[in-house]
């Protein structure tokens, strides 16, 4: 949910590993609409709970980007947030876990605060 309105991505969910400033990482991204959830974090990570960052700065931070208008507009991030790993299995690419967040424009340009709650993943890792 995304203040309260129910998020809902369909088939429209990926999850890649991919590579951010020199480190292995899981893209995890889903659409609905016009909205887009972009989740990052350490492929290193094991089951656990895990806090987020507002950015990307050593590449081993747990970040979420969202944004209300995929084809433009501010990007809001994670300030705070919290990523619950229950699996994450790289050699099956079994990923499964929830997360809740705050969203705000990192540059404090735009004021508008988002509220991340009930997010929720069960993926294989293309």
């Amino acid at each position: 949910e995304i203040d309260d309105v129910f998020f809902n991505p369909g088939l429209n969910v990926t999850a890649i590993e991919t590579i951010v400033e020199g480190n292995n990482v899981i893209l995890i991204s889903a659409t609905s609409g016009t909205e887009q959830v972009e989740l990052l974090f350490p492929s290193t990570l094991t089951t656990g709970t895990y806090g987020m960052s507002e950015n990307i700065s050593y590449g081993d931070e747990v970040v979420v980007y969202y944004r209300p208008d995929e084809g433009g507009g501010t990007t809001y991030t994670s300030n705070p947030g919290e990523l619950i790993l229950t699996a994450i299995d790289l050699n099956t690419g079994q990923l499964e876990g929830t997360f809740t967040f705050t969203a705000s424009d990192p540059t404090d340009v735009d004021p508008t605060v988002y509220e991340v709650t009930f997010g929720a993943f069960t993926l294989v890792i293309e």
